[in-house]
């Protein structure tokens, strides 16, 4: 027998068995596996952002006092906005969408645009086209690329930015403009002192990120001149986009 190699969870896998069991009433193929495998990674399906988090301690740094105080806000508006759900847990994920969804609910998002098609956010806004206003879309298009920058900075941060780029394409969107904000531990720290499972972080300050970032983008024309180290959270958010096309439904083709 020839061994998968599959990165997915054993727990996972019993989950496709007992699918396949009871609802497709057959074995699924090698494909269907391995298709699986893929779309449920952590670079797919980003499993760590939605891993329940019990128990959250924040590091001593300059920034904790406001870092908690927020920590707080979001754990009270999480109380008003899941009342009597059991269904939501705490997690990177929700902690990124909370602001959003307490926006919502307080109907400061009336220019947003809900849609399936793309993974970005987007706001309807009126543009006028040779006299004549239409509704564009302005897509904000955020992507963290940690764990691949961390090992290989160069790499790691220049297809992160690839793949912000082509999420909006895939969109019908121009992409004009990304900015870059690095986070991370202090880089002086020794090797010995580095947090269990990490690298060294002066690997990824030091390490050549930044230069990746703009070296893909200035090699398709892309605007990528902002670029802002912090070396003192923990957590890294890497990029934004901005991008804009025409409204689904606009008469008007090709960019703004």
């Amino acid at each position: 027998m020839i061994p998968l190699n599959l990165a997915m969870t054993f727990r996972d896998f019993l989950h496709i068995q007992k699918y396949f069991r009871e609802e497709e009433k057959r074995d699924p193929s090698v494909t269907e596996i391995r298709v699986l495998d893929t779309y449920w990674s952590d670079h797919c399906r980003h499993t760590t952002f939605s891993t329940e988090l019990t128990e959250v301690n924040l590091a001593r740094a300059i920034t904790k006092e406001p870092i908690v105080s927020t920590y707080h806000h979001y754990l009270a508006d999480r109380e008003v906005l899941y009342k009597g759900r059991d269904d939501k847990f705490i997690c990177l994920m929700d902690l990124a969408l909370l602001a959003m969804k307490k926006l919502k609910s307080e109907g400061k998002l009336a220019d947003q645009e809900e849609s399936d098609e793309i993974n970005a956010c987007s706001i309807v806004v009126p543009v006028d086209v040779d006299g004549k206003e239409e509704e564009w879309l302005i897509n904000f298009k955020h992507e963290t690329h940690n764990h691949p920058t961390e090992i290989e900075p160069f790499g790691g941060a220049a297809t992160c930015l690839g793949g912000a780029i082509r999420d909006p394409l895939s969109g019908r969107t121009y992409v004009y403009q990304a900015m870059r904000v690095t986070g991370a531990a202090d880089p002086t720290v020794p090797v010995g002192d580095t947090l269990k499972g990490k690298l060294p972080q002066k690997k990824l300050v030091r390490g050549g990120a930044a230069h990746g970032y703009s070296s893909y983008g200035n090699q398709i024309g892309l605007a990528t001149g902002y670029v802002k180290k912090k070396s003192i959270i923990r957590i890294m958010w890497q990029s934004v986009w901005r991008s804009a096309r025409p409204r689904r439904g606009s008469e008007t083709c090709g960019h703004p």
